[in-house]
């Protein structure tokens, strides 16, 4: 009769645990019990899980316990093989239904689990034993409720050190801070915090980030990191980071990664920007990434990403034409002609131009509605705001009574609270986002408001105006969704952003007045087809 196979499945929470006994341990208990019982423990395919979490499921997802689970359903582990684990709870700490159920699919597939503390065996008979089933719930739920109330006593921990406001956590900062010589607080580093800020200028004045990079390395900015040279990335991370307004957020490490433990701190770090600034920002990086198709290097074409043939549906792209005798002389013509798939018209670039900046420049603004909008977000954030504070007073009530009562019933309200404060905190996420979108539109039509159309189309002529250029593209990109184009009748179909209503724009005297209906309804489908995609 072939020797029994025996796999161990060893799992830890924390890395530092790598440091002490636990490995050892598990492991020199697994080979004890396979000599014992004339087991072959098969090394080779020992499923170790070392820092990860049994509590979020982590091992049984994305572990080495997943890893063994699928070698089940593959048929690598034979029906007859052992599974030896120091605890059940080695295999899960989530609810004890879960965790149940876990246990019973290894079963079912004909392996035997062993516990090596108390070498109790689970197998196909022993789940129909009335006591095994009871007691291996008892575990479970105590392995569950351990942890929770683990997960508990570092959130308060964490709300205490909020509350009593302890000035300096770590030595740990953002690069552009550094600790306080008394260790009383952070203190900006000058030079570092004046590129942060340019960052956030220069992405509300319409740079993107492989510009925004390119320009910083150019005029020699000093870095906000350790980095010598500026990227993508680092900018992409500065707009995300709360740090420049004053928050800390405690962190922990799951699985090698940093994620967020309890609420943020306000007022904590050193202001780097106002509220305002960075919201407008990442308005303004969000307005950019809504928009398709790769941005020209000068900025020539301000209508990127937005234009729309209407006779094909394909995009409007630019393409310079200039020559000694016809400078700045360009084309718009669609993409999918130039590809040679159509055979739609085309359209002289400094006619379009002049007659949608015109169009924008004079009718933007009586598309905006943000009075109403505005008030409606303020009442919104107001709301939520309340909601949040509310829900985690009754998070800290809930695990205050865990603390005193233990009961199982305010483990299921502390879940479902905690579900309502992460669904609010994604709400207030959203409204934050469509204020800040509607204040970049507001600020930008207002720019548009104080100069002529005439000096600023002159200014987009200019080949040294690069930065004006990128910045009109950022004022039409906050107030115009899409515009269509129709050049055999000599007219453009403009959608503004926060009416959604079409407004006809002839691009040329030869315009018919009687096309203006279908028109309209053509570009409506247009419209509607491409925002469903």
């Amino acid at each position: 009769m072939a020797q029994p196979v025996a796999y161990s499945y060893i799992r830890f929470s924390t890395k530092r645990q790598a440091a002490g006994d636990s490995l050892r341990r598990q492991t020199e208990k697994a080979r004890a019990y396979a000599r014992k019982h004339a087991l072959r423990l098969d090394e080779r395919l020992s499923y170790q899980d070392l820092g990860v979490s049994a509590y979020d499921q982590s091992n049984s997802e994305r572990g080495q316990l997943a890893a063994f689970l699928q070698a089940i359903d593959e048929g690598v582990v034979k029906s007859g093989s052992y599974l030896l684990v120091e605890q059940l709870d080695r295999l899960s700490r989530a609810k004890p239904l879960v965790a149940l159920r876990q246990l019973e699919g290894i079963i079912s597939a004909g392996v035997i689990v062993v516990t090596l503390d108390d070498e109790r065996v689970y197998d196909s008979e022993a789940s129909e034993d009335m006591g095994t089933l009871f007691l291996s719930l008892a575990m479970m739920y105590r392995a569950h409720n351990e942890s929770q109330t683990k997960s508990i006593r570092i959130h308060a921990a964490w709300q205490a050190k909020r509350d009593r406001r302890e000035p300096v956590i770590t030595a740990e900062c953002p690069r552009w801070l550094r600790p306080k010589a008394d260790r009383s607080g952070y203190e900006l580093i000058p030079e570092k915090a004046e590129s942060v800020r340019r960052v956030f200028e220069l992405t509300i004045a319409g740079y993107g980030n492989v510009a925004l990079a390119r320009r910083a390395n150019r005029e020699g900015w000093p870095h906000p990191g350790d980095a010598d040279k500026w990227n993508q990335t680092i900018i992409t991370k500065l707009i995300a980071n709360r740090a420049v307004i004053r928050e800390y957020q405690p962190h922990v490490r799951k699985e090698g990664k940093r994620v967020p433990q309890g609420e943020p701190w306000k007022d904590y770090y050193p202001r780097v920007v106002s509220d305002e600034v960075f919201a407008l920002a990442s308005a303004a990086k969000a307005q950019r990434a809504r928009v398709p198709g790769r941005r020209d290097r000068h900025y020539k074409n301000i209508f990127q990403g937005i234009l729309v043939c209407g006779t094909c549906g394909g995009s409007f792209v630019r393409k310079n034409k200039h020559s000694n005798k016809q400078p700045n002389y360009s084309l718009y013509m669609c993409a999918r002609r130039v590809s040679g798939v159509t055979k739609c018209s085309s359209i002289n670039g400094q006619q379009l131009e002049i007659n949608l900046l015109t169009n924008i420049y004079l009718e933007g603004y009586s598309h905006m509605r943000t009075d109403e909008e505005a008030e409606a977000l303020r009442a919104r954030l107001t709301l939520l705001t309340t909601e949040q504070a509310a829900t985690q007073q009754r998070i800290q009530r809930i695990a205050d009574a865990i603390e005193a009562t233990d009961s199982p019933m305010m483990y299921e309200r502390l879940t479902d609270a905690e579900g309502k404060l992460t669904a609010i905190k994604e709400d207030l996420r959203k409204t934050e986002h469509a204020m800040g979108e509607l204040r970049l539109a507001e600020r930008n039509v207002g720019t548009m408001m104080q100069t002529t159309f005439t000096e600023d189309y002159n200014r987009i002529q200019d080949e040294s105006e690069v930065e004006f250029r990128a910045q009109l593209r950022e004022k039409v990109l906050s107030v115009v969704n899409r515009i269509v184009i129709y050049p055999d009748s000599f007219a453009a179909v403009l959608f503004y952003r926060h009416t959604g209503e079409p407004a006809l724009q002839p691009l040329s005297t030869d315009f018919d007045i009687s096309d203006e209906p279908p028109l309209l309804s053509s570009a409506r489908a247009v419209f509607s087809r491409l925002e469903s995609n």
